[in-house]
């Protein structure tokens, strides 16, 4: 809370230092943005310390009982009641709070997020035909429109129509970890309720398909699958059904560093796509324009003669090949190039000062 105070602090006074109105909004975009990694980063942690005050442990009669995470800390006391309290009112700041917080803001974006083309007047669907093109025509309406920037963090990944996984996938996130010390404590009918729910999570997954990216998509499924199965052999050592050996704890470690292997499998045959997608953030772009100025160059290479063409890869040698009459026979060479005729290479232009 004192975080957000001096963020917000921050905001007001950088608000009245500003009077034009394109800064305002870049300032508006950013507090919103680094608000919501905010929130995101600490939804998870705190939501479980929070719901930890509920958890307790009899010892022996009803009057001994202790936290569970502090067994310093006795239940049944007036304090303890008071931190109750506290705890109640925190639920519905953090874990109820911060995901209701990203349903309404999406919610009531969804028309931009989600956006009806002109072309059919109605809303992309991967399923339809043309799926594909319609959905990265969508994407690109969403993202010329500047208004909702500074939300693009929670819904970028997913496809117009998942505008609302961020809010799916925090209840997961709960549902997975704090929401269990509410669910037969301790016991194995726990983890068996994990377990169901973890299935559901992977049905979820593989039938919805929410992200833009497919990698992103078989990721998610493999994560949810993984989980499922580490739970599935809690369960069986919990029952007794297995015994706890070395070969268990390896093939539990395997599975774990399996998702980090696929995963950066995944990120290397999609490095090109992943390094233009963070060039648009606005933290990039001075990369950005040096990327551009240095693809629009033309470079030398050891042979003197030879041209290399940035654009499609090309050398020109104009001891073997003709030369061209006209600049439009030549290949694009992209904006701001001077023509040479003759050898048909390009060169930056000098603007006159």
């Amino acid at each position: 809370m004192v975080v957000i105070f001096l963020q917000f602090l921050y905001f007001k006074v950088k608000r009245r230092c500003l009077d034009n109105s394109e800064q305002i909004q870049q300032l508006h975009t950013s507090m919103g943005f680094w608000f919501l990694v905010f929130t995101y980063t600490i939804f998870q942690s705190t939501s479980s310390i929070i719901f930890d005050i509920f958890s307790f442990d009899n010892l022996g009669t009803d009057n001994e009982c202790y936290l569970t995470s502090d067994y310093t800390t006795r239940c049944n006391t007036a304090r303890w009641r008071l931190w109750v309290i506290y705890a109640a009112c925190c639920v519905l700041v953090y874990p109820i709070g911060i995901p209701f917080m990203y349903f309404t803001l999406l919610w009531r974006n969804r028309h931009i997020i989600d956006p009806s083309l002109d072309e059919t007047g109605a809303r992309a669907r991967m399923g339809d035909n043309f799926g594909k093109s319609r959905v990265a025509q969508a994407l690109e309406i969403r993202n010329a429109d500047r208004k909702i920037q500074y939300l693009a963090f929670l819904f970028e990944s997913f496809e117009p129509r998942y505008w609302w996984w961020e809010v799916f996938e925090s209840f997961r996130r709960l549902t997975m970890t704090s929401f269990q010390v509410f669910i037969f404590p301790g016991s194995s009918r726990q983890m068996f309720t994990s377990l169901a729910a973890s299935f559901l999570f992977v049905k979820m997954y593989s039938y919805c398909n929410p992200y833009v990216l497919d990698s992103d998509d078989i990721l998610a499924e493999t994560v949810q699958w993984v989980t499922a199965l580490t739970i599935g052999i809690a369960l069986m050592l919990s029952v007794g059904s297995i015994s706890s050996s070395g070969f268990v704890g390896a093939m539990l470690i395997g599975l774990q560093v399996s998702v980090l292997c696929f995963a950066a499998y995944l990120c290397l045959i999609t490095l090109n796509t992943e390094i233009n997608f963070f060039l648009e953030w606005p933290i990039f772009k001075p990369v950005k324009r040096f990327h551009s100025r240095v693809s629009t160059m033309n470079f030398q290479s050891k042979d003197s003669t030879a041209v290399i063409y940035p654009k499609d890869g090309s050398f020109y040698n104009p001891e073997t090949e003709p030369e061209y009459d006209t600049q439009d026979d030549c290949p694009n060479p992209g904006a701001g190039m001077k023509y040479i005729k003759a050898d048909c290479s390009f060169e930056p232009e000098k603007k006159s000062s």
